[in-house]
């Protein structure tokens, strides 16, 4: 049978993307299908006949609609439809999410795994989403549960999905649409603040993979950080860096004086590091000296045109007079 043979492939829904989008999702869900991938419409429609629809679907649409005729499939497309319609928010309440700006879009998908509802009030017209503790929790985005649930991809390889992910997030969080746009408003007021956040890039050094690659460990270690891109820190250095700027504007957005203390943490880490490799051939030496000594090492490292410190003066002092006995001795 050929889809224009059915008069159901006719019905308006099945024109709305969004929609068979979500039905895929709905249906998947109900029947126990733990797959991200769509189904196509025929597929949908047979596990709408009734001789074939199971226990899940079944009691989802009688706990809809009581006198529901389930053998009447355009009733029961018409009720799904009717349903998805008054929770959908607008196509154009997601404008604001610019595709080619990687801030705006990487702030918008972190936010949304940072979010949590309480089970109890999913279904409350005025539920209100929850941030936890997650810069501290040993437990990490306690919201990547919800994600999983709603089916879908955490990482992503580029920035031109992003919009269409977030807009299939809203479609299936089981919200009213109030809910929903209150949500979305709060996401959208929340970016106003970060956008004027810098002292991440006056310090990360995009060219440097060694630093980007120390980074992300560290904030996986310490901040119990995780990439929402799927890419090798040294594959996609830009957009690893807007990935973990995300992670420090939204920590900026909640807690400046969290934020001030991680930013300062990490990068005396990253000092003391460096500091490490560079003494790392080095050991430290006691020597009890004369109390004038260090008044004079002080001023010889002044009298200097090289910049030197005190090790170093110390050290090429204590070759050159080695060298000069060698010479002399013949050694």
């Amino acid at each position: 049978m050929k889809n224009g043979d059915n008069p159901e492939f006719t019905h308006t829904a099945f024109k709305d993307e969004r929609f068979l989008d979500y039905l895929s999702f709905l249906l998947n869900n109900l029947s126990g299908k733990n797959i991200i991938s769509s189904c196509g419409i025929r597929e949908m429609l047979n596990m709408l006949i009734p001789w074939r629809m199971n226990n899940g679907i079944r009691s989802f649409l009688l706990s809809q609609e009581s006198r529901l005729n389930i053998s009447n499939q355009k009733d029961v497309i018409n009720l799904l439809y009717n349903g998805f319609t008054r929770r959908r928010i607008d196509d154009e309440l997601f404008d604001w999410i610019d595709e080619k700006n990687p801030r705006t879009c990487l702030f918008v998908w972190r936010r949304i795994h940072y979010i949590n509802f309480i089970e109890h009030n999913v279904t409350r017209q005025d539920c209100q989403p929850v941030f936890s503790e997650w810069i501290f929790s040993k437990i990490p985005y306690t919201v990547s549960k919800t994600m999983n649930e709603l089916k879908i991809h955490n990482e992503i390889s580029n920035l031109s999905s992003i919009r269409t992910s977030v807009i299939r997030y809203f479609d299936r969080l089981n919200i009213d649409k109030s809910a929903k746009e209150h949500l979305l408003l709060y996401i959208k007021s929340s970016y106003s603040n970060p956008s004027n956040n810098k002292r991440l890039h006056q310090w990360f050094d995009t060219q440097n993979r060694e630093q980007v690659e120390w980074t992300v460990s560290y904030m996986r270690e310490t901040l119990y950080y995780y990439p929402l891109v799927s890419c090798a820190p040294s594959s996609n250095t830009r957009l690893m860096l807007d990935d973990i700027q995300s992670f420090w504007d939204i920590l900026f957005s909640e807690n400046i004086d969290k934020y001030k203390y991680a930013l300062s943490s990490m990068k005396k880490a990253w000092s003391q590091k460096k500091f490490r490799d560079k003494n790392v051939s080095k050991k430290q030496f006691s020597i009890n000296m004369s109390v004038d000594i260090m008044p004079i090492l002080n001023e010889l490292v002044s009298m200097y045109e090289i910049r030197t410190n005190k090790n170093e003066l110390i050290e090429s002092l204590i070759r050159k007079e080695y060298e000069s006995m060698k010479a002399k001795h013949r050694i």
